[in-house]
């Protein structure tokens, strides 16, 4: 039975944070008093068309998807070949997704034959992110660091996966390396502190929540408090002039965060004036605070989503974050209907979130478990 609510999490994290994207797509560049003509004065309140439907995703899913992808490749790795380097196999998975736009990797050695990628539907580019499509091209190996200061929120969007899948299985605690997993990827991108504390911060709340159903808002202080502890430090900060740029995005990243904490302790809703006082979402801190406050205050699904699109910030991106948690919180059956049947590519949601907390319950590794040879022609393990 745990089990069963575990795969259900993982599926309405999954299924939550794509429909905020795609209820998000049509306003992203809209700022809130273009939206109000154009929608009436409560904004958008469901689909409207962008790239050329509705219920289309962005390049935001489609990066989580990937993620969820590579989470998985990397684990029947683990299993195979006892050998522990998730980024590696992470990063690979980005990197498919880059040749997916269109874009040539530095890398000879991309498999594009097997699961997302061999799906057209998955090649559609839609508005994608310049640092992440810079990064990935330019990247010397899998796994290596980028090389710009970028804090943007686009190195932050894709974690979700990372916070879903079970790491504490046959690890460290799961919060603990999700924290650092995450952190890692995102150096791959974006190499400002902001960018992966943030990403960290967001994937140890998702597998808090999807972990065991803790309330969001306890989770809140022991994210942070695990950030400034610095535990994590050794696992891959090196250099002396990065080390010391770390403690000023701390500082940053808990002041939003306690900032809309003290905002839903006084009963604060959302609103579009509010969401703009914290800042448009462009970055990751941001991004990251408005969507935790939209999850914080909202009555249901529903509710939290729309306040989480509906402002002049980046509303596909902060609809991504705010639907994650929303999906969490909630759970599958406060998500409209009408919503998950009319998105794109929720063959694949409801596939790999399944498959994100059962994988790493039924695969044993070389040939001993009943479904080894099936999972790993669906995740071969590069």
């Amino acid at each position: 039975m745990k089990n069963v609510q575990r795969i259900e999490r993982s599926q309405a994290c999954l299924y939550g944070g794509a429909i905020g994207d795609a209820l998000g797509a049509p306003l992203e560049t809209l700022d809130w008093q273009t939206i109000r003509k154009q929608f009436g004065d409560e904004g958008l309140v469901t689909y409207a068309t962008a790239h050329g439907g509705v219920g289309r995703i962005t390049d935001d899913t489609q990066m989580m998807l990937f993620t969820a992808e590579g989470a998985l490749r990397s684990y029947v790795r683990i299993q195979e070949c006892e050998v522990y380097a998730p980024i590696v196999v992470l990063h690979h998975a980005l990197i498919r997704w880059l040749v997916t736009q269109g874009e040539q990797p530095n890398q000879a050695q991309v498999d594009t034959k097997i699961g997302l990628i061999s799906d057209p539907r998955l090649h559609a580019r839609r508005s994608p992110a310049t640092t992440s499509l810079e990064a990935l091209a330019q990247a010397r190996a899998f796994g290596s660091e980028a090389r710009n200061d970028s804090k943007q929120c686009d190195g932050l969007v894709r974690v979700a996966p990372i916070g879903l899948f079970p790491w504490g299985d046959f690890l460290l605690h799961h919060r603990d390396r999700a924290f650092s997993v995450a952190c890692e990827l995102t150096r791959c991108t974006h190499g400002h502190p902001c960018a992966y504390l943030s990403a960290g911060l967001f994937a140890y709340l998702v597998n808090g929540m999807s972990d065991n159903g803790r309330p969001l808002a306890s989770l809140i202080p022991a994210a942070l408090d695990f950030m400034d502890s610095g535990a994590w430090l050794d696992f891959f900060i090196e250099l002396a002039e990065e080390r010391e740029a770390v403690p000023r995005s701390q500082a940053h990243i808990r002041f939003l965060l306690e900032t809309v904490l003290d905002f839903h302790r006084q009963g604060m809703a959302p609103s579009p004036e509010g969401i703009d006082s914290l800042g448009r979402g462009e970055s990751a801190e941001e991004a990251l605070a408005i969507a935790v406050w939209c999850a914080l205050s909202a009555g249901d699904y529903r509710q939290g989503v729309l306040w989480a699109v509906n402002h002049s910030g980046k509303s596909d991106s902060i609809g991504l974050l705010a639907g994650n948690l929303l999906g969490l919180r909630f759970g599958l059956s406060d998500i409209p209907v009408e919503w998950v049947e009319d998105l794109e590519l929720r063959d694949w949601l409801y596939r790999l979130g399944h498959d994100l907390q059962w994988l790493p319950k039924v695969y044993l590794g070389r040939g001993y478990g009943a479904h080894d040879d099936e999972l790993r022609e669906s995740y071969p393990d590069n």
